[in-house]
């Protein structure tokens, strides 16, 4: 969680500099151009979640479902589809930079300076569309820092060139955008070159509906960025002919306020997306649950902490932009406050939606998405901007989130026919989910865990009626491995966890082994060094054995 709030709080620093630079040393007039042609960027996010969350979910479910070669199939998909639709989008946007400038709101003079930004801007969306792709699905191939890493170097290079090229006047800071999304694609195809990555390029072998799969699973989220998409062009619309350019400058620095702060959010719904579909395709119920209630209460703590922040200084972060004039400062100052009054509710929702869109209710992810992001910000903003002005839209992305969050509630409530009472009721799993009779326990880092481990599978095997020699080969394995996990897996002296499952049916018994250790296969070591006879042992009596690094876990599958 913590690597994708940072790596999206990378990103968009990048974005917010680049706005700082704008309004410093170009004037107010450039962040109004920055706030027009920001909303490409939302265009871009809508296409890079429509396909590339979409596809590492339907990995990480299949993944969850045992099958080894479907993460290959869904990142060749996305690579694919995104070299193809970012040449249709630049191609149109270079022939007819005009025709799109005034489409995405600009006017008068703002047209020009948006048709300059957009010659260099161009450019850098095939590097932005594919190096999305790689970072998040780096997350499946157990590479998490590789999104910080490579949004670190786009960044450096693109204020680098922000400053060598600003001189050049909207079209300078266009082409180095273009030239930092360069830099970080660079770093990110390091990883997937490597020839230990888990992930490789190969051809679909049914490419559109791999797509098509992927897009249905990918559209609650991409319809949030849909939604911001058309909101940032109504509002622009909407500011520029009912307040005037100074509400769209204020609307920018808000904008880019809150895409900043606003990653504690964002990272922590695209860190739950990979994870809880993990945990759905394995049908584990206990670990579903601790993960959404961790999201939210470490949102809620992260959300408040930087509504405080934002609440106590406003304008200095406003003065940042280099805003000079008082009526645009003062919009400026109210929408960063209000926006941090809806940040800790944002964050519950953001996460909820998140995890429906996960566990594969995707109709209810995407109308709550529409609703949230644009339906009723906008609604609100057309009944509220007549008698309150610009303050009216603030307003509206506060009443956005309330309603949304009442949505939610009484949908629950509609669902279960009865009031939502706690998370689980939130949660909203089909009957029978995870009900499965099994044995579940927790191991910490220490092997006198791993005895009691062993004591208890064995007590949960005789009550299952199972035969001594099974009974005897679960006690051998769960020793061994266990012991093995904690010893080599465990030795950076950080504090870690194992889980194991035990499920026993008819004549089988199957064991799962999960932990948060560095990446560890002990049977493979067990293989190749002297240690840990007993699993060779084991190999003899296992029907299938199975092993896998994905999301940052140690996944080990055992079937005696």
């Amino acid at each position: 969680m913590t690597v994708s709030v940072l790596s999206v709080m990378a990103a968009t620093l990048g974005i917010l500099i680049d706005n700082v630079i704008a309004g410093k040393m170009l004037g107010q007039e450039a962040l109004s151009v920055m706030s027009i042609v920001g909303a490409m960027s939302y265009v871009f996010s809508c296409l890079s979640n429509l396909c590339v969350l979409g596809g590492t979910i339907n990995a990480a479910q299949a993944l969850g479902r045992g099958e080894k070669e479907a993460p290959s199939q869904f990142f060749s998909a996305a690579v694919i589809f995104f070299v193809v639709i970012s040449l249709l989008i630049s191609g149109f946007g270079l022939i007819f930079p005009e025709t799109l400038a005034i489409m995405l709101g600009a006017r008068g003079e703002l047209v020009e300076p948006s048709v300059q930004f957009l010659r260099g801007y161009m450019w850098s969306i095939l590097p932005n569309l594919v190096m999305f792709a790689l970072n998040n699905f780096a997350k499946i191939t157990g590479a998490p820092m590789l999104p910080i890493y490579s949004i670190l170097a786009m960044t450096v290079a693109d204020i680098v060139m922000d400053l060598l090229l600003v001189h050049l006047g909207m079209i300078g800071l266009g082409f180095a955008t273009t030239i930092g999304y360069l830099a970080g694609l660079g770093v990110s195809c390091l990883q997937f070159t490597n020839k230990n990555n888990t992930l490789h390029f190969v051809r679909p072998r049914n490419l559109l509906q791999m797509l098509k799969n992927m897009m249905k699973t990918g559209l609650p989220t991409a319809a949030v960025r849909l939604g911001e998409v058309l909101r940032a062009v109504m509002l622009n619309h909407l500011l520029l002919v009912a307040v005037g350019a100074g509400a769209l400058a204020a609307f920018n620095i808000r904008t880019q306020v809150n895409n900043f702060f606003g990653a504690v959010t964002l990272g922590m719904g695209q860190s739950l997306l990979p994870v809880a579909g993990l945990f759905y395709g394995q049908e584990d119920r206990t670990s579903l649950k601790e993960m959404l209630l961790f999201s939210i209460r470490a949102g809620i703590v992260l959300n408040v902490l930087v509504c405080i922040l934002l609440c106590l200084f406003p304008g200095e972060l406003a003065i940042a932009f280099g805003i000079r004039d008082d009526d645009v400062m003062e919009m400026a100052v109210l929408a960063i406050l209000l926006l941090g009054v809806s940040l800790p509710l944002r964050g519950i929702n953001y996460t909820l939606i998140n995890y429906y869109q996960a566990t594969k209710k995707g109709s209810l992810a995407t109308c709550l998405s529409v609703l949230e992001t644009f339906a009723l910000v906008c609604v609100c903003s057309l009944i509220l901007i007549v008698p309150f002005s610009e303050t009216g839209v603030w307003l509206a992305f506060v009443l956005a989130e309330v309603i949304t969050f009442a949505v939610i509630f009484a949908y629950a409530w509609f669902h279960r026919k009865c009031c939502p009472k706690s998370l689980t009721d939130l949660m909203l799993l089909p009957e029978g989910f995870g009900e499965v009779d099994r044995l579940e326990i927790s191991v910490k880092n220490t092997t006198e865990d791993v005895i009691k481990a062993v004591d208890a599978a064995m007590a949960y095997a005789e009550a299952k009626g199972v035969d001594q020699k099974k009974m005897n080969a679960i006690g051998l394995m769960i020793e061994e491995v266990g012991t093995n996990i904690v010893r080599f897996a465990f030795d950076d002296r950080k504090n870690h966890w194992l889980d194991i499952f035990m499920v026993v049916k008819a004549d089988e018994v199957l064991l799962h082994f999960r932990d948060n250790g560095k990446p560890f296969d002990p049977i493979a070591y067990s293989d190749t060094n002297d240690v840990g006879i007993g699993l060779k042992i084991i190999r003899g009596v296992a029907q299938e054995i199975g092993y896998s690094y994905n999301l940052i876990l140690n996944e080990l599958y055992v079937k005696i």
